[in-house]
């Protein structure tokens, strides 16, 4: 067990400047870079109304862009004059550093470019609260914005007695660590759901994937009611497996829950945080044989299993049997005709992903949950 915990520790890599993809293409392109010791965004918005058509919201630490745009086009063609209008809209949250409030944020508009800078130090944001833009001048210098995108939802409930135990240390770990990714300005992560008990610790710690910033993942807010089966957010099974066949219905690769909700009022309900794998992401579909997955507790069709940790375990030792990086399930299930395989995702050595064992006191933080009632291997 020890092996695969320990076996690939990465540091995080020196990423201070960025350029980002936006979803909208053509329209918008996003950079982040280091100024000193002021971390800029910077995104190209041209013919926006900043009171009208952009908001930027903290909501706990993370800043989100959300932006608007309506075109309209008129041809000329045999036929006469032809009128089209075209809508877009496109949003990007980033992991502001720890300790930074909305106050010392500064935003400004001039000649088409969106500015905003972050500063280093602060107290750790609570609410939800708009950031003023103001237009044709530079915003005064604070600043530092960390790379992580994330919608924080509130902490996590302690365990109660009404509920399943193994199921609620499973969302708990899997919440926990994506939140400490972000901490840690990756973009995400997530466990192997192996542990080991460090000499001298009172808390066991739990080996952990860090996906990198990089222009072939999103994180993106998924109305509830988008996801197929209406998953609660810590059914881990089915929120994992609606995550996946919502993706590949909006012609992406995959996709992994973060475990967040939110409801920002905005008509959309509840949202659930989805990280989006593009369709150029260094992962691979696999359908493995059950024969080959290790452990009795495997996943039944639909997400729908007693104890998803299992099942997502057997996934990632069969990936790093395989010459793969990590793995991650489907938690979905057939039988072509020659026995039964289960659906995962294998993430290839090239994809940057890094390693690290996480002591439990720190997700126990990130929750925001007492260490004696927080995250222990129940597996």
């Amino acid at each position: 067990m020890s092996d695969i915990i320990r076996r690939a520790v990465c540091d995080v890599p020196a990423q201070f400047r960025r350029l980002l993809q936006g979803e909208l293409g053509s329209w918008l392109h996003v950079e982040e870079y280091q100024d000193g010791d002021t971390q800029v965004i910077r995104a190209e918005l041209p013919g926006l109304d900043p009171d009208r058509d952009v908001d930027i919201v903290v909501d706990r630490n993370v800043l989100t862009i959300e932006a608007r745009r309506e075109e309209r086009a008129e041809r000329k063609g045999r036929h006469g004059y032809r009128s089209e209008f075209k809508y877009g809209s496109f949003t990007r949250s980033f992991q502001l550093p720890v300790g930074v409030t909305e106050e010392e944020i500064r935003a400004s508009y001039r000649e088409g470019i969106l500015e905003i800078r972050i500063p280093t130090s602060g107290h750790e944001q609570d609410t939800r609260r708009k950031i003023l833009v103001t237009r044709g001048e530079q915003a005064a210098r604070p600043d530092q914005t960390a790379a992580a995108p994330a919608s924080a939802a509130p902490s996590a409930p302690l365990a109660s007695e009404a509920e399943d135990k193994v199921s609620l240390l499973e969302w708990q770990l899997l919440r926990g660590t994506a939140r400490v990714a972000r901490s840690r300005r990756f973009q995400h992560g997530w466990p192997n759901f192996e542990w080991t008990q460090p000499e001298g610790s009172p808390m066991p710690a739990f080996g952990t994937f860090f996906l990198p910033i990089a222009p072939w993942v999103h994180w993106e807010d998924v109305p509830r009611h988008d996801l197929e089966g209406n998953p609660g957010h810590s059914d881990v099974g089915p929120m994992a497996w609606a995550a996946n066949r919502w993706a590949l219905s909006h012609g992406h690769k995959t996709a992994l829950p973060t475990f967040e909700e939110a409801d920002y009022n905005d008509g959309r309900g509840t949202v659930y945080g989805l990280v989006i794998f593009h369709d150029d992401s260094p992962v691979v579909f696999h359908d493995i044989d059950k024969t080959e997955l290790e452990g009795s507790d495997i996943v039944l069709p639909y997400g729908k299993c007693d104890h998803a940790a299992s099942t997502w375990r057997a996934v990632n030792l069969w990936a790093y049997r395989h010459g793969y990086f990590a793995g991650f399930p489907t938690f979905d299930a057939a039988d072509y005709g020659g026995g039964m395989v289960y659906g995962a995702h294998l993430v290839l050595t090239e994809s940057g992903l890094a390693f690290d064992n996480v002591g439990g006191g720190e997700i126990c933080q990130a929750l925001g949950i007492p260490a004696e009632s927080g995250v222990r291997p129940a597996w």
